[in-house]
């Protein structure tokens, strides 16, 4: 099932702040170490992936994923990345 979530991210934050988002995206299931792009369990087009993107709204996570797993998965992201950035990480449309 495809997924979509937009996190409350600022794309302008500073050069350290993005250092503790790649930690943290590091420590999450599925990370799959590139120099492309930040991407989880496989490449677009897989079964099963998911990838990010920095965008004037957040950071954008989009893939192919059962809703259960999706928002297992998204919880686990948000106290990741609220414990690196030191602030609550949500979705943007909340």
């Amino acid at each position: 099932m495809h997924q979509k979530i937009t996190l409350d991210v600022r794309y302008d934050q500073p050069q350290e702040m993005w250092a503790a988002v790649l930690d943290a995206y590091g420590a999450m299931p599925g990370w799959i170490e590139s120099d492309d792009f930040p991407h989880w369990f496989g490449s677009e087009g897989d079964a099963k992936y998911v990838t990010a993107s920095v965008e004037p709204s957040g950071i954008v996570f989009e893939g192919e994923m059962e809703s259960r797993e999706w928002e297992q998965w998204v919880a686990q992201l948000c106290a990741q990345l609220s414990t690196a950035l030191g602030r609550p990480v949500r979705d943007a449309e909340d």
